[in-house]
């Protein structure tokens, strides 16, 4: 998870996250500090070990959140640009 914090952190705009458990589920929060916007997503335990799935539903929340806040959406690179799996896709 801090690979994700330090990602997050360097978008422009950066984004700031929530992580809770809720059970077997893991919640996740990204809130854009810049303004009054946040979204969430529930993950469950298949999903948080697909890693190549899990970024993709954590890119698709970003850009839902940098739609709300009117920036332009980000490609898969510049949320896990080191991850191969990702980036051979």
């Amino acid at each position: 998870m801090e690979a994700l914090r330090s990602q997050l952190a360097a978008l422009d705009p950066p984004l700031k996250h929530q992580l809770e458990s809720q059970g077997k589920n893991l919640v996740i929060t990204l809130i854009d500090p810049a303004r009054p916007a946040k979204v969430t997503r529930t993950l469950n335990e298949s999903l948080v070990r697909n890693t190549p799935l899990l970024y993709d539903v954590i890119r698709d929340a970003v850009n839902e959140l940098r739609a709300l806040g009117c920036h332009p959406p980000i490609s898969e690179h510049e949320v896990f640009p080191d991850d191969a799996s990702v980036a051979s896709r």
